[in-house]
Formats: C-alpha cells, sequence, structure tokens
C-alpha cells in the first residue's frame, strides 16, 4: 500500500511472487509499469518458484556466498546414487526408542520428548 502511494501511475497487477521480492525489485518492477521484474524471474529459462526465490533472498541477506562442505556432502551423494535415502556408511536401520526424558546412562539411541515435560 505504501509503494502504491509513491507509484501512483501504477495501474496493473502485482504478480504473486512479488511477495518474495526485495523492496527495490518492487519499486523497478512499479517505477517502469510493470514491465521490468528481477533478473532472477526474468529468465524463463530457468526454473524457479516463490520458495527458491525466498530462499535465495534469506541467504543473501545473510550473506552466504558459497554452500557449507556438508551441503556440498549430501548434493554429491544426492547426484551420486539413484536411492538417494540409502546412506553409504550405514549398516543397518533400526526403530529408535522413545523417552519421556534422557536417561542417566546412554547405551544407545534414543528420541526424547520436549524438554519443557522433563
Amino acid at each position: 500500500a505504501e509503494l502504491r502511494q509513491i507509484f501512483p501511475h501504477f495501474q496493473g497487477d502485482i504478480p504473486e511472487e512479488a511477495r518474495y521480492w526485495s523492496r527495490s525489485d518492487l519499486e523497478l518492477f512499479l517505477g517502469s509499469g510493470g514491465q521490468l521484474r528481477p533478473r532472477e524471474t526474468a529468465k524463463a529459462n530457468v526454473p524457479t518458484c516463490a520458495f527458491l526465490t525466498s530462499i535465495r533472498l534469506q541467504l543473501a541477506d545473510d550473506n552466504v556466498s558459497k554452500a557449507s562442505a556438508e551441503y556440498r556432502s549430501f548434493c554429491r551423494h544426492f547426484k551420486e546414487r539413484e536411492e538417494v535415502h540409502v546412506l553409504p556408511s550405514l549398516a543397518e536401520c533400526a526403530l529408535l526408542l522413545r523417552s519421556p526424558k534422557p536417561a542417566d546412562s546412554l547405551r544407545r539411541p534414543f528420541v526424547v520428548g520436549c524438554p519443557k515435560n522433563w
């Protein structure tokens, strides 16, 4: 509403994905009469969605410039395997016990309930 007052000449509809745009991108769109969009959404051949746009904006806001080693490892795992849910170093899979509070001695993995219920 505030930007509509700044750009009263804009008569078109604001696209749904605009809620993920930065303020400067929205100002560019409104100031151009809807002709100019952010670079990311202007590329028709690049697959994207509102969720990915919001994640990319958050990464930019947090000054994240490269992927962590864990993420690169996960991507390599994902790319090399058909069944990505099977971890390479996992010998077997078992159900975890559920416990309302932490055990005195930790001998095997278990899931603990909410700490406020301890």
